[in-house]
């Protein structure tokens, strides 16, 4: 009776030692379990919770890890660069050159008809086309021409800015004069040279 007694207590504990064979459901519970410790883990560290300082110092530290982790796993693997957020064929300085030609053809036109309403109308358009000019040169320059073209070209921005300013002289109404249309357009011109040069480049 002893002797199956103990054999009866040996097989239980051998029984006890083998290795309990992992389910599902086991697996999606422990998961559960530690997505909770860690949930309270978070809530203690930032002084919502209930667990002990040093509880609250290792939950900090795990989440700089993990933070860490995160970081290296987004962390882009490839470096790009690219000239513009478009494709260049949007830049042309060609825009600007029409819209300086019509203020040179509204003021011919201005200066060869006396009716007032006629001439009134043809201020307000040439302020309008003075505006756009301005528009497609800052465009040119703010977003097309990096920092190496100016380098290459330092005359650039000299070149920008005196462009602005005749387009802004061709265009109020108090300048009626065709010499000042004719210089924004060689101005618009040597931008031009330059813009084609860096294009083909």
């Amino acid at each position: 009776m002893t002797r199956d007694h103990d054999l009866t207590r040996g097989e239980a504990g051998a029984a006890a030692y083998e290795k309990p064979v992992a389910r599902p459901q086991d697996r999606q519970h422990r998961l559960a379990r530690d997505l909770d410790r860690l949930h309270v883990g978070y809530l203690s560290a930032r002084g919502k919770g209930t667990r002990s300082s040093v509880c609250q110092r290792s939950m900090i530290r795990n989440n700089g890890r993990d933070t860490q982790v995160l970081a290296r796993l987004l962390r882009p693997r490839t470096t790009v660069s690219a000239h513009c957020d478009l494709p260049c064929g949007v830049y042309d300085p060609a825009q600007a050159r029409i819209e300086a030609e019509s203020i040179k053809a509204i003021i011919e036109k201005y200066q060869a008809n006396d009716d007032p309403v006629f001439r009134a109308r043809a201020l307000i358009i040439k302020e309008e086309r003075s505006q756009l000019v301005k528009h497609h040169l800052w465009v040119l320059w703010t977003d097309y021409f990096k920092p190496p073209h100016f380098e290459k070209y330092p005359q650039l921005h000299q070149l920008f800015n005196e462009a602005t300013k005749l387009a802004g002289a061709a265009g109020t109404k108090g300048t009626l004069d065709v010499a000042k249309a004719d210089e924004l357009l060689a101005k618009i011109d040597e931008i031009a040279k330059i813009f084609w040069e860096t294009k083909n480049a």
